[in-house]
């Protein structure tokens, strides 16, 4: 991530090379997230990240790790190469 780049906009640049993304501003200032297959076109995966997270690069690196382990999740077996998404401690937010 470069220092003029916003956590989001990294997470987006990130993403985007596989996947269409849509994005919905809350009112509580959280950004929903959807992901469509770039191939057809199917959505895949909504997530919301807050206003927090859009602001830090050490937790929008964590949105962007839980973002990577569901889409594994999601497209079917888990080949031995992405064994270590689901071995990574990710910090999560206390409130």
């Amino acid at each position: 991530m470069s220092k003029q780049e916003s956590p989001i906009d990294y997470l987006i640049e990130v993403l985007s090379k596989d996947y269409r993304i849509t994005r919905e501003l809350r009112p509580d200032a959280s950004l929903v997230l959807t992901l469509h297959r770039r191939s057809d076109d199917v959505q895949v995966l909504r997530r919301v990240v807050t206003a927090q997270e859009q602001r830090n690069p050490v937790l929008i690196n964590d949105v962007l790790e839980r973002v990577r382990r569901d889409l594994l999740a999601h497209q079917g077996p888990l080949q031995k190469s992405h064994i270590g998404y689901f071995h990574k401690r990710l910090q999560l937010p206390y409130f």
